[in-house]
């Protein structure tokens, strides 16, 4: 009966793990280095693209890394390997899968050695496998977005609701007179108007981004070196986070 329990419990365990990693979407790989025996969860196929009867092994894994980073990934899993290492490896590359497509993987494994000194040997690598391509899709979105604000002449800001500037580019550095970013940040749009004549414009500026979510019109603003006043054609947006705030 105490075995049964134990089976039972266990199976239980099994099962739970399972739906983890399923929902999770994280793929799981074991390798014996002694037997050569090698183990791919249903996400590490998926992932892969292995049907759940193929055979799988550390050269097909190799073989799905893309040509530009198979380097780079066989001399991160000769370092892992090294006796005289700590067995850690993490590292994110791209995989190709047999209808062509391309996508990317955050591979974080760990290899076992038994012995010590010139007599410690592997023993067997046991990783978990994320695909990460809509992640690294978004950061290159956000990497191509940031070089076109970075570069644009137009004056783009960013700034919290109170005012506090967050992010001016060069153009709009450049406009109002401020030498850097750091400097910027320690101002706030209250502090770019000319004028008190302005701050009944800004107030009804504000009021109404803040109804309508956005607004376009004219406000002046004053450089900061010479006190000169700009007039300024703008747009801006509300941006809200995932609860609307």
């Amino acid at each position: 009966t105490a075995s049964k329990r134990t089976y039972a419990a266990l199976r239980e365990s099994e099962r739970r793990l399972d739906q983890a990693l399923r929902v999770s979407r994280i793929g799981i790989f074991d390798h014996d280095h002694h037997s050569g025996a090698t183990y791919w969860s249903p996400q590490q196929r998926l992932i892969h693209g292995v049907g759940a009867d193929d055979p799988v092994s550390l050269e097909l894994y190799l073989e799905r890394v893309h040509p530009a980073d198979r380097e780079r990934i066989t001399a991160a899993v000769r370092n892992a390997d090294d006796p005289n290492g700590d067995g850690a490896f993490e590292v994110e590359h791209r995989i190709i899968l047999p209808d062509g497509s391309i996508r990317w993987t955050r591979t974080s494994a760990q290899t076992f050695f038994e012995g010590q000194g010139t007599a410690r040997r592997i023993v067997r690598t046991v990783g978990a496998v994320r695909d990460i391509t809509q992640q690294k899709e978004r950061e290159e979105r956000q990497k191509t977005l940031a070089t076109l604000v970075a570069m644009s002449r137009d004056f783009i800001g960013l700034a919290t609701l109170e005012g506090r500037v967050v992010y001016l580019n060069e153009a709009a550095m450049s406009l109002v007179g401020l030498p850097s970013l750091e400097e910027a940040r320690q101002t706030t749009i209250f502090d770019c108007l000319a004028g008190s004549d302005q701050k009944a414009a800004h107030e009804q500026f504000y009021a109404e981004l803040l109804a309508a979510g956005s607004w376009s019109g004219e406000l002046r603003l004053r450089h900061f070196q010479t006190g000169a006043p700009i007039d300024m054609e703008i747009t801006a947006f509300l941006i809200r986070d995932d609860f609307g705030a």
